[in-house]
C-alpha cells in the first residue's frame, strides 16, 4: 500500500461519517470552494527497512477540518457539531478497510484561525500518529 492510498481511505471514511461535509480533498487545492471541508495530507514519518523485500513505514496523516470564517460562535458551532463524528470515523476501523495495518493515536489541535489563499478559515487539525504501512 502507499501513503496516498491511506489518505484516500481516510477521506472516504470521513465523507461517509461526517454530516454536511461536501468535500474531502485527497490533494490540497488552490482554492477552497465549500464552507465545510476536509483536507488530508502527508505529515511526515519514517521508513524502516527490515530486509531487501520488506519495509515498515510509520507515518503521520494530517486531517484539517475547515470551515469558512464568518463569526466565531457560528464557526465553532459548525466545527463542534461534527467533532465527535470525525473522531468516530477515524477510530471505527483502524485499518481503513485493510489499507493500513494500524495507527498509534489521533491527536486534535485547539481551533486554529488561519487563511487559505486569502480565505479566512477556522481549522480543527487531527493528526493520525504512526500510521503503519507495510510494503
Amino acid at each position: 500500500m502507499t501513503i496516498q492510498t491511506a489518505i484516500n481511505a481516510v477521506n472516504d471514511a470521513l465523507l461517509a461519517a461526517v454530516t454536511n461535509l461536501v468535500t474531502a480533498y485527497d490533494y490540497p487545492p488552490d482554492m477552497l470552494f465549500d464552507e465545510r471541508s476536509i483536507m488530508t495530507y502527508y505529515g511526515g514519518g519514517t521508513l524502516q527497512t527490515q530486509d531487501a523485500s520488506f519495509n515498515k513505514g510509520l507515518h503521520n496523516i494530517i486531517v484539517d477540518f475547515i470551515v469558512f470564517r464568518k463569526d466565531l460562535p457560528r464557526d465553532m458551532e459548525l466545527l463542534m457539531t461534527d467533532i465527535d463524528n470525525v473522531y468516530a470515523a477515524l477510530v471505527s476501523d483502524v485499518t481503513f478497510g485493510d489499507v493500513i495495518s494500524t495507527f498509534g493515536a489521533v491527536e486534535c489541535s485547539p481551533p486554529i484561525v488561519s487563511q487559505f489563499n486569502g480565505q479566512d478559515i477556522l481549522i480543527l487539525r487531527f493528526t493520525l500518529r504512526n500510521v503503519k504501512i507495510l510494503t
